[in-house]
């Protein structure tokens, strides 16, 4: 692969190297580098002398890039795509969503790119863990030129860019482009079933296998369903596109524009809105706005966008109207389990099991969301919610930031330090 990068230094630093997250690196084997360069004032490419580190790729630039200036980059390597686990593992370097099964392509997470910069802390890299997700996406407009050589008959390469047309067209050349993005997904399968149906000016797009495809049209009501309820309570919806595919991972998974459904939902769907497969359409949906809206660090501050995408799926099924679905939401999908009384603010790495994890930042999460509402009361809570939608969009929030947007919006009679004490060990403040 040959990736160009042009990167403008907005740290408001000197920067004498720039560093690349490189994800494929934490399956043993994947990435190869094979060389790395700089766009000279003279139009040349002049070799870097690249230094792989753990989850990155660290470039000793020739002389120090000053803010506001821009810089051209160019990579090249290899991947060696490994075999998806389907299930969940306790392997700590288990291809997650990279790699290929008997009936499909994943392609996540697949290219280099520039991390935030963090003052304090400086480039936002951080090591993946037995539960949850590590990366911090800057916005990034992303161009893609992907050729391929004897694919299967009736494949389908799903991806949430754009396809336009190659500047330099070949027969094998298919071009693509995102603009403002958290990243580019691509999927490929010869066995995809395509479902389609329009929302306004939204066009949802639904990829299934055959088997399950009976299935797709319930998914796509329901994914329908949750961007209008979402775009009334915390704004619109910012793409004109919305895509969700089927695929052989343990769990869902969320992307920019795209989400990713477990073949293991549609095996116990029972065709009523009461059902793993709805509820975790609706959770995938409302990272629409809660992950690439408005961003975080998932390593660090994970219960900024998994718990309210969580209590999202509560909001879904409180406006359809179905008191079954409500009940059997707050009764099966939370509540079964054993919450415990762990504080919801801890990073991934304080857990060492999926379930722990997932107890407490989602499940136990949806108790502090449901508890603040009904501090707050609706009008404070909701005009609270779009507000921090409003003011964050695109950007990458602290809990520092929610803070804020909380306080302008908490009645001067509502005393929240008992919510604080009871699920936080390290309080919000603005």
């Amino acid at each position: 692969m040959r990736e160009d990068i042009a990167y403008t230094n907005d740290t408001g630093w000197p920067l004498e190297d720039l560093v690349l997250v490189a994800q494929p690196r934490w399956y043993p084997g994947v990435l190869r580098l094979d060389g790395a360069w700089w766009h000279t004032p003279a139009g040349e490419w002049d070799a870097l002398e690249p230094e792989m580190r753990e989850m990155s790729v660290r470039l000793p630039l020739p002389s120090p890039l000053r803010p506001g200036e821009t810089l051209r980059l160019r990579v090249r390597y290899r991947l060696n795509l490994p075999a998806l686990r389907t299930s969940l593992s306790s392997d700590l370097h288990a291809p997650r969503t990279l790699g290929y099964t008997s009936r499909q392509v994943l392609w996540s997470d697949w290219y280099l790119f520039v991390p935030p910069y963090d003052p304090r802390r400086g480039w936002q890299v951080n090591t993946p863990w037995y539960v949850g997700e590590n990366l911090v996406y800057p916005l990034s407009d992303v161009r893609v030129a992907l050729e391929v050589y004897n694919p299967p008959p009736d494949l389908t390469i799903v991806t949430n860019a754009t396809d336009q047309p190659c500047a330099d067209p070949a027969r094998e050349r298919l071009c693509y482009r995102m603009e403002a993005t958290r990243g580019v997904v691509f999927v490929f399968s010869p066995y995809f079933i395509r479902l389609e149906r329009t929302l306004g000016q939204v066009r949802i797009e639904g990829y299934f296998f055959p088997l399950e495809s009976g299935y797709g049209q319930d998914v796509l009501d329901a994914a329908g369903q949750a961007l209008d309820t979402y775009a009334a309570l915390f704004g619109p919806y910012h793409r004109d596109r919305y895509v969700v595919v089927q695929t052989d991972l343990p769990d869902g998974m969320e992307y920019d524009g795209l989400s990713l459904v477990s073949y293991d939902f549609f095996d116990y769907y029972n065709e009523r809105p009461w059902s793993l497969l709805i509820a975790i359409t609706v959770h995938e949906t409302a990272h629409q706005w809660w992950f690439a809206q408005v961003h975080n660090d998932p390593a660090l501050h994970p219960w900024l966008d998994e718990s309210l995408a969580a209590y999202s799926e509560y909001l879904f099924y409180e406006r359809l109207g179905d008191p079954v679905a409500v009940e059997w939401w707050w009764t099966y999908r939370v509540d079964y389990y054993d919450l415990g009384d762990t504080p919801i603010d801890r990073t991934i790495y304080e857990f060492d099991a999926w379930l722990p994890y997932r107890n407490t930042v989602y499940l136990r999460g949806v108790h502090f969301w449901h508890d603040l509402r009904q501090a707050l009361g609706d009008d404070a809570f909701f005009a609270f919610l779009r507000d921090y939608r409003q003011t964050y969009q695109g950007r990458i929030v602290t809990p520092a930031d929610w803070a804020a947007a909380l306080a302008r919006h908490t009645p001067p009679d509502v005393d929240l330090r008992a919510l604080w004490a009871r699920y936080f060990a390290h309080p919000p403040r603005p």
